[in-house]
C-alpha cells in the first residue's frame, strides 16, 4: 500500500489541491472559513468563561492566556474532529471511484489526510500570527513540535477513520453515533477548562483518552513553551503506528466487501 501511495504521489497532490479548491470555490471568502470558524468558538468561550477560568490557568498572569489556551486546544480538537467526521463516510462518498478497477483505492484516505493537514497548518499559522500581534510569549520550538503533532494526530485519526469508514459501509448508523460520541469526548478532554479543576479521582479516567495527551502537548507547547516528555511522545508514536498498520490491513482485507455493498 505504501508503494502505491508513492507511485501515485502526483495524483494525490493534485487531488488534495482539488479537494481544497472544491471545498471553498462557492464561498466568497474561501479558505478563510478554516480560520474564522474556530476563532469564533474561541471568542464565544472567552466571552463566557474567561473571567471564571483564567485565574486557574498556569499562565494566568497574561490577559490573553485563556484565549491562547483555547486556540491551542481547538487547533488540536478541530483537526481530530474534521478528519474523523469526513473519513467515516469516505468510502460511501467515493463509491464511484472505488468501483473502477484501475483506480488507486489506497489513495482515497491519503487525499483526505493531506487536505485536512493543510487546513490545520493554515489555522496554526494564523494562531501564531495572532499570538505575535497580542505579544504573547512563544517558544521557537512551537514551530517544530506543533507541525509534527499535526502530522502525527492526522495519522492517528485517519487510522480510526478508516476503520469506522469501513464499518459505516455496512452499518450506516455509525456516522450518527459518532456525532454524539464526539460531543461527549469534547467535554471529557480539557479544552475549554484546565485539568487543574478536575477532581483527582476523575483525572485518571481522562488520561485514558488519547486526545487528552495530544491536546496537552499542544497547550503546553503553545501556552507555556514546554516540550513534550519523550515517554509520552514515544507512546503516541507507537499507538499511532499500530493503529495505522491495523487500519490499512483492515481496509485492504475489506475492500471487496465494501465494493459489493456500496
Amino acid at each position: 500500500m505504501l508503494f502505491a501511495l508513492w507511485r501515485f504521489k502526483f495524483f494525490i497532490l493534485n487531488s488534495i489541491k482539488n479537494d481544497l479548491t472544491n471545498n471553498f470555490k462557492r464561498s466568497s471568502i474561501g479558505s478563510l472559513w478554516v480560520i474564522l470558524n474556530p476563532l469564533s468558538q474561541v471568542l464565544i468561550y472567552s466571552l463566557i468563561l474567561s473571567k471564571i477560568i483564567s485565574a486557574k490557568l498556569p499562565n494566568s498572569s497574561n490577559e490573553y492566556g485563556y484565549s491562547i489556551y483555547l486556540m491551542a486546544g481547538l487547533l488540536c480538537w478541530n483537526h481530530f474532529q474534521a478528519i474523523l467526521t469526513r473519513s467515516t463516510s469516505i468510502f460511501i462518498d467515493n463509491s464511484n471511484y472505488l468501483k473502477k478497477m484501475q483506480f488507486p483505492r489506497s489513495t482515497i484516505p491519503a487525499i483526505l489526510y493531506g487536505s485536512e493537514v493543510l487546513n490545520n497548518l493554515l489555522l496554526f499559522i494564523s494562531i501564531i500570527f495572532i499570538a505575535l500581534i497580542l505579544q504573547y510569549p512563544l517558544n521557537l520550538g512551537v514551530l517544530f513540535i506543533v507541525p509534527f503533532m499535526i502530522f502525527l494526530l492526522g495519522l492517528f485519526t485517519i487510522s480510526i477513520g478508516i476503520f469506522l469508514g469501513v464499518i459505516n459501509v455496512f452499518i450506516r448508523d455509525v456516522s450518527q453515533l459518532l456525532a454524539i460520541l464526539l460531543q461527549l469526548l469534547f467535554w471529557f478532554t480539557p479544552i475549554v477548562y484546565p485539568e487543574s479543576i478536575v477532581p483527582s479521582y476523575l483525572l485518571k479516567f481522562l488520561k485514558i483518552n488519547p486526545m487528552y495527551h495530544f491536546v496537552k502537548i499542544y497547550q503546553n507547547m503553545i501556552c507555556l513553551g514546554e516540550f513534550p516528555k519523550s515517554t509520552v511522545l514515544l507512546s503516541l508514536i507507537l499507538i499511532t503506528s499500530a493503529s495505522l498498520i491495523f487500519a490499512m490491513k483492515f481496509y485492504k482485507n475489506s475492500i471487496d466487501e465494501i465494493i459489493d455493498s456500496i
